[in-house]
């Protein structure tokens, strides 16, 4: 008899309002407000009993859509919250991660799920995103055996730099899309071909996230779309000079899958070599293609060239970055 009691009281609060102690009759815009004081309070499930009880009261069309926009509003955060909150407490940090984008996306006034999102990141990155020390030296890059593009080999000094010692991961790229809300660059250029059933990065209204079981694998996105992490990261991509130097050296460096099936995409635009000595040479604008390294047949990877057009989103090509040391 308590429990019907208690069902009566709670059916009668949403619908006229409990305040001291005492029902009160309220109208749509008493609850509406209420509903967004609350809602901008992040008491979400105050605020979803607010939004439910306006659209009782609503007297026409489009106060009824309103308050239902509100109410939903509402629960998805409250859900995802406390969704989120349990697997970070778990330490699931990439679904974690989702569901409070989720509600930061919602409601961008959320300190609690933004701080996380930021303690999500931290923790992840500190885990898994390392970076390996590389030391400079001398080198002889091309081959003067192998095909035109590859021609004249020519002797190439660099400078110490550190570079990924993974290629950026679906998970890592995800952050950034968040991050920067949208998956072209400031130029309108496609980052990622969200539209490939391959790609296995989805959005939801507005909020990127990574298809469960593919959060560690390489993300494959176009050259802007690799530039663009690279910025934001305060990194760069790697000169082909530096790629080619690395995979050479990779079981020495400890840098990882640079023989994998992925390719990866590099700062240098597409160029004939040129025969003189070079230190730490910088890419130069003279034609309309990127270049790419890896993938193949490992003896020839060394040495091989490929090219494409910087706003070419193969599920093919990755990236990896590098900063000076």
């Amino acid at each position: 008899m308590k429990l019907f009691y208690t069902f009566i009281f709670i059916i009668a609060s949403v619908a006229t309002g409990y305040a001291d102690g005492v029902l009160v009759e309220r109208s749509y815009f008493e609850y509406f407000q209420d509903g967004q004081r609350r809602f901008d309070s992040c008491n979400y499930n105050k605020a979803y009993y607010n939004f439910f009880a306006a659209y009782q009261k609503s007297t026409n069309e489009a106060e009824r859509k309103k308050a239902l926009e509100w109410r939903d509003r509402s629960k998805l955060c409250w859900l995802h919250r406390d969704t989120a909150d349990y697997f970070f407490n778990h330490d699931k940090l990439d679904s974690a991660f989702f569901h409070y984008s989720v509600v930061a996306n919602l409601n961008k006034n959320d300190e609690h799920c933004v701080s996380y999102l930021r303690l999500c990141y931290d923790k992840w990155k500190s885990a898994l995103n390392d970076m390996v020390a590389i030391q400079g030296g001398t080198f002889t890059m091309g081959d003067n055996h192998s095909q035109a593009d590859e021609k004249p080999a020519h002797i190439v000094k660099l400078d110490d730099f550190c570079m990924d010692a993974h290629e950026v991961t679906n998970f890592e790229y995800v952050i950034f899309l968040n991050a920067t809300g949208s998956d072209t660059d400031g130029a309108g250029n496609l980052k990622i071909n969200l539209k490939n059933p391959n790609c296995k990065i989805k959005c939801i209204k507005g909020v990127f996230y990574v298809e469960s079981g593919f959060e560690n694998s390489p993300v494959a996105v176009s050259w802007y779309g690799a530039e663009s992490y690279a910025v934001w990261a305060g990194k760069s991509l790697p000169t082909e000079a530096q790629w080619e130097y690395v995979f050479n050296n990779a079981p020495t460096c400890g840098v990882k899958a640079m023989d994998s099936s992925l390719s990866e995409w590099c700062e240098d635009w597409y160029a004939p070599y040129s025969k003189e000595k070079q230190k730490n040479p910088l890419p130069i604008e003279s034609s309309d293609y990127k270049v790419y390294r890896g993938s193949g047949d490992i003896s020839s990877m060394k040495t091989k060239r490929n090219f494409s057009f910087p706003s070419s989103c193969q599920e093919t090509i990755g990236f990896r970055c590098v900063v000076k040391k």
